[in-house]
């Protein structure tokens, strides 16, 4: 270090050949020690980076392509490690070698643009730069390794497939013009290509080319088999296409491929714990935990591999998953015997099995003991913390779930949206609207539009509270919530519709008709302008709950008949809502009562043909009709309700029992 700093400053009249040997060798020192780059505690790099300015830029100088080559290898260690910090860009390195190439100063091979296209993280660009390199008869032509570095990028950057399969067709369009040397494609460019079909979840076709590939083996001893990496490619795109079967019979052909010795076909390394932890994976993805564990006791015989910690975690996650926490415990204590130390991911998976805010603070307590008496990387996170406040809110315990909060901001764990969202649910549930309507007022106030210490509120958190205002009946308090939303995020379907409950469910003091039903007909209004939060079966069915408030029937039959237009189907709350409509119609006009009691007669029937099976409310709903009605053949259809009834399997209630006494005396 002391040595470059002494040649970089060097002034240019002192400059001579003892210099440019000195800061070549400075050069060669900070780039062949990439594992030691790092000198009391900054990068090299920047150094290495003045010695080429200097010597190229102010000197004029020659560069050997070798030491220039192990400068871009460094610059490229760097850029894949911080590519935000460090300079230059790939984009200003090409430019660079570039103009100094053409100067004579720099001699760059396939090697120099394969290093620049390591350290480019866009794979457009790449390509680009691969194009350049075949159509330039200035510039190095591609390798196999540079088709190979722009497949990685595609790859990892989630190209869709169809890019990949043109850029392995412009490869062997190249290969019959006269690369073929240079392009034969070797054993990682071929997993890449699996690993594309991998992602893809092609999982029949990335077998079938592993397959072609070991065939084509057998034919031509001279090309490079598949080997350990390729067989686990195509084993988990069969576990990333959610089929553990074929991944374990997958597992199964490796053993047997590498047990079998054979010179033709075989597998010189064996299944590896990747190998089987991804089997494990699938399995426990199907919900399936008793052949994730399976594997897992495989793994616990076996003569060299032995279960880690990801292995046991997956399988305590697929039993926690199923609600066993007595399994996952069993899994926990099992491991820790083993002498594998579980991590924070581990005891988050057994809190997945919990079933009480008791049991899921008892959980926490143990994790926050083990890593404090074994040292153990088991600390409660932002996750731990979550999956207790929505244990917490499934059981409408706020008094857990304050106290949840309260010690994750002791320990200096920041709460992240999801977190927020099950405290706002917690107080939902319990029926506390206003402490719900207090924390979505602080989540907003501490958001400052950047800070990611606090999340900014969704669209979730909104629709939670607003949840917690319908169920109260507070319309006052819904609708200037509802209003705040439109001027801070834009409601979606579900807040219009939690705001046409609120209205459905307004006390029978504040309900007034001529308020009611034209505020939720604007809202319907509203929601059918725009596609994004187009009325569903549920919208409509909380409008109908309104009109069958006030005994609008006709205009909930119009609504009903109006939903195959809109390629909806009815369901059982639709139906019910459109009864009791039609019912409150007979009460308030008993004179009308003949007309609307065949319609709702004509509803059951509908319901029934549709295989939807009325509700005791729908039978309470006809029996109100029938005792409002002024019908002379009130018990005949009493007697053929109660009939239905007993078809159907709906048992009478009291106020069903109340109803019927009533009306037959």
């Amino acid at each position: 270090m002391k040595a470059a700093q002494r040649v970089l400053q060097t002034s240019d009249r002192q400059w001579d050949d003892k210099m440019t040997q000195q800061a070549k060798q400075c050069m060669n020192w900070f780039t062949s020690n990439l594992t030691d780059d790092d000198y009391n505690g900054k990068s090299t790099f920047p150094q290495t980076w003045e010695l080429v300015q200097r010597l190229l830029v102010d000197q004029n100088l020659r560069l050997e392509t070798p030491l220039w080559n192990a400068v871009l290898n460094q610059w490229r260690h760097e850029r894949r490690r911080d590519q935000s910090t460090v300079t230059p860009t790939p984009e200003e390195m090409l430019s660079f070698l570039n103009k100094f190439s053409s100067k004579g100063n720099l001699k760059p091979t396939e090697t120099s643009y394969n290093l620049i296209l390591h350290a480019q993280q866009n794979p457009e660009k790449a390509e680009h730069l691969l194009e350049k390199m075949i159509v330039q008869d200035d510039l190095p032509e591609p390798t196999i390794v540079t088709f190979c570095t722009v497949l990685h990028l595609f790859v990892s950057n989630g190209l869709p497939l169809h890019r990949v399969q043109a850029l392995e067709q412009r490869r062997k369009e190249l290969a019959r013009k006269g690369y073929k040397p240079k392009l034969i494609p070797n054993a990682i460019y071929k997993t890449a290509f699996l690993n594309a079909y991998a992602q893809a979840k092609k999982p029949h076709d990335c077998q079938t080319l592993w397959k072609e590939w070991r065939r084509d083996c057998q034919r031509n001893k001279r090309l490079e088999p598949p080997g350990l990496a390729a067989a686990t490619t195509v084993l988990t795109a069969w576990s990333r296409a959610g089929d553990p079967k074929h991944a374990e019979l997958m597992l199964r052909e490796m053993i047997e491929l590498h047990g079998q010795g054979r010179k033709d076909d075989f597998l010189e390394e064996p299944p590896n714990i990747v190998s089987y932890t991804a089997v494990i994976d699938a399995w426990a993805k199907a919900r399936q935990p008793e052949r994730a564990e399976a594997i897992l006791r495989e793994l616990k015989v076996h003569d060299k591999l032995k279960p880690n910690v990801i292995t046991y975690t997956t399988v305590i996650g697929a039993w926690s998953k199923q609600g066993n926490l007595s399994k996952a415990e069993f899994l926990l204590r099992e491991m820790i015997e083993e002498g594998i130390a579980p991590n924070t991911n581990t005891f988050n998976a057994v809190l997945l099995s919990s079933t009480s805010p008791k049991q899921s603070l008892s959980i926490l307590q143990s994790m926050r003991r083990l890593a404090q008496l074994h040292k153990w990387d088991c600390r409660p996170d932002v996750v731990s913390y979550t999956t207790i406040l929505h244990h917490c809110a499934k059981c409408g315990d706020t008094i857990a779930a304050n106290e949840v909060w309260q010690d994750m901001t002791d320990n200096d764990v920041f709460p992240d949206i999801v977190a927020y969202n099950s405290l706002l649910n917690a107080h939902s549930k319990a029926g506390m609207p206003e402490e719900a309507q207090s924390l979505l007022e602080r989540m907003v106030d501490q958001y400052d539009g950047s800070s990611q210490t606090y999340p900014q509120p969704q669209v979730v958190s909104f629709n939670t509270v607003l949840s917690a205002w319908a169920k109260n009946g507070d319309v006052e308090r819904a609708e200037k919530l509802f209003e705040w939303m439109q001027k801070t995020t834009k409601p979606n379907v579900i807040s219009y519709t939690n705001l046409l409950n609120c209205w459905a469910k307004i006390s029978s003091k504040a309900a007034d008709e001529e308020k009611v039903i034209p505020r939720v007909e604007a809202l319907i209004e509203e929601m059918e302008k725009d596609s994004a939060t187009s009325p569903g079966i549920v919208s409509y069915g909380a409008l109908c709950k309104c009109y069958a408030r006030f005994g609008m029937g006709p205009k909930a039959v119009a609504v009903l008949r109006g939903l195959s237009s809109k390629k909806l189907s009815p369901n059982q709350t639709l139906y019910t809502q459109v009864i009791r409509a039609l019912a409150e119609n007979c009460v308030k006009a008993p004179e009308k009562s003949w007309p609307l009691m065949n319609q709702i007669e004509a509803l059951m029937d509908e319901m029934e043909e549709l295989g939807i099976k009325p509700t005791v409310i729908a039978y309470s709903a006809c029996l109100k009709a029938i005792s409002a009605s002024t019908i002379p053949d009130k018990r005949d259809r009493v007697k053929d309700i109660l009939g239905r009834m007993e078809a159907t399997g709906v048992q009478p209630n009291d106020v069903i029992g109340r109803q019927v006494t009533r009306i037959l005396g």
